[in-house]
Parts: C-alpha cells; sequence; structure tokens
C-alpha cells in the first residue's frame, strides 16, 4: 500500500497469483492391514519385513490432509521344514492426518516413507503394521493485487483540521490510521509515546491525531 500525507496519488496496480507455502509438518502414525499370503499350507513364519509406500492421491480437506496409495511388503519367511520362502504383496492404504491448518482447495505437499515395518502370516492372510514416517506441507493460492506504479499529481489532501483525538479498533494498525487521517506513522508516535514500540494499537486506545504544517 502507499498514500501520501500532502498530496493525492495516482495508484496503478495488478491482479496476479501467488503462491504461498504452509509451515510442513513431519510426524508418524501408525497403519494396519491385511493382505494375502502365499503358502498358507506351509506354516510360514516371517523373519524380516520391507515396505515401500507410492502415494497415488493426496487431497487437502479442512484442516487434514487426506492420502491414499499403495504399499509395496517383502518379507523373508520360513516354512516348517527350515526353507526360506521370500513373499511379496501390495497393501493398499488410506491415511488422514490431521491438525494441519490447511483447507479445501489447497495443494498439497507430501513426502512419505516407512520407519517400521512388522508382518505375520496367519493361515491365508498376511498381517502387515507399518509406520509411516511422514512431512506434509500445502500450498494456498491468492489473487493479490500488486502495486505496480504511483504517480503524485498536483491535487492537494484536505489538511485536518486542528487536532483529532481517536479512539483505536482491537489491533488497529498505525499505518492505516496514519492514511485515514492523511498524517505519518511517525507523527502519531511522537504524540503518542506510548505506541513507540509497536505498529498496532491496542483495543479503545486513544490517540492524539495532527498534521505539522496543516
Amino acid at each position: 500500500d502507499v498514500y501520501s500525507p500532502t498530496h493525492v496519488l495516482a495508484a496503478e496496480r495488478e491482479d496476479v497469483e501467488m503462491e504461498i507455502p504452509r509451515q510442513p509438518r513431519c510426524g508418524q502414525t501408525l497403519y494396519q492391514g491385511t493382505t494375502d499370503c502365499e503358502g498358507a499350507d506351509r506354516g510360514l513364519r516371517v523373519l524380516s519385513t520391507h515396505a515401500h509406500p507410492l502415494v497415488a492421491s493426496a487431497e487437502c480437506a479442512e484442516d487434514q490432509i487426506h492420502i491414499e496409495g499403495v504399499a509395496s511388503i517383502r518379507t523373508v519367511c520360513i516354512d516348517r521344514e527350515g526353507k526360506l520362502a521370500p513373499q511379496e504383496a501390495r497393501l493398499p492404504f488410506s491415511l488422514d492426518i490431521g491438525g494441519m491448518g490447511c483447507a479445501s482447495g489447497m495443494a498439497p505437499q507430501v513426502a512419505l516413507g516407512v520407519s517400521e515395518a512388522q508382518a505375520q502370516c496367519k493361515g491365508a492372510d498376511m498381517e502387515v503394521k507399518l509406520t509411516f514416517a511422514y512431512m506434509l506441507g500445502a500450498v494456498e493460492t491468492k489473487r493479490l493485487s500488486l502495486l505496480t506504479k504511483v504517480t503524485p499529481t498536483e491535487e492537494k489532501v484536505e489538511p485536518m483540521k486542528g487536532i483529532t483525538i481517536y479512539f483505536a479498533q482491537p489491533g488497529e494498525k498505525l499505518w492505516n490510521i496514519a492514511k485515514q487521517y492523511a498524517t505519518t506513522v511517525d507523527s502519531i508516535k511522537a504524540a503518542n509515546p506510548e505506541t513507540a514500540q509497536s505498529d498496532c494499537a491496542s483495543a479503545g486506545q486513544k490517540l492524539i491525531l495532527f498534521r505539522s504544517g496543516a
């Protein structure tokens, strides 16, 4: 924004869309599921499990990100005869990570991995427990009006009449008050020492406003 306490300004603006990233969030979440297991009649026992997730889709909702994908599961098993029996399976998963502060329409940013994987064979099924480690964020697209050019005109701003007493609104910026009354932030702070360390006024704060030379 821009203004002059003495002359009217001619301002040119351009509307643009800007992508504003949200602060990413890191954490872990647990997921459990069941998938098919080959060789159910061999009494397989799992020795080790590895998993790699593939994100198929991610969508922002109110204060959460919904993620869907498939985890590739690889296990090394041993049967009742002591023979190794590697197994491969795919496990669809669905995650809802809350507390993201995002909203519908934002673009999600997802980095997902598996920090721990466990599995056990039960008959024709393999029960899988995965600990997903994630880093999630979101990008908000906002349409903004950018100031591209300012030209001073010959038209003068109507001077303030005497001294004005102004009662501020909660959190009101001194810049906006100065623009409204054709004065400056420095002038407001000089007349109101209690505002010297802040750019905002407190609720109901009484401010003395004047413009030097008016």
